[in-house]
């Protein structure tokens, strides 16, 4: 349950007063992805290799067809944002999701969605129903 916590105070202690003075937005998100990737792998290591449990008694698995075909549904629902901000580079004109996103480059965000997708599944579902 300690684990739950460094997010928090990475959120309310790290982030505006240590990270916001020595980091632009692309350098604060990289920060934050860093501390929940960081956060998911020594939660994983922790479950394998000290409690010996299987990843399995968190709920990771190996993937049937149909979560398969849920995930090409999902990353083509992905794709329109991305079209829409092409198609705002290519043609110079606003859009709503290039305005929302103009603060980070479009790689950045993608890497912020799996970001947010992997490591709050173990963090915040996994590991605390396993417990």
């Amino acid at each position: 349950m300690c684990a739950l916590g460094v997010p928090l105070l990475y959120a309310l202690v790290l982030d505006p007063y240590v990270v916001a003075d020595a980091a632009g937005p692309t350098g604060r998100a990289a920060v934050g992805y860093a501390v929940m990737w960081t956060l998911a792998g020594t939660l994983l290591i922790l479950t394998v290799f000290v409690e010996r449990r299987p990843l399995s008694t968190i709920g990771l698995r190996r993937p049937s067809l149909a979560l398969l075909g849920v995930g090409v549904g999902v990353a083509l629902s992905l794709l329109v944002p991305l079209v829409s901000v092409v198609i705002a580079a290519v043609r110079g004109g606003p859009s709503g999701v290039a305005d929302m996103s103009s603060a980070n480059a479009p790689w950045m965000l993608a890497i912020g969605i799996v970001t947010a997708a992997v490591t709050e599944e173990v963090v915040f579902r996994a590991m605390p129903l396993s417990g």
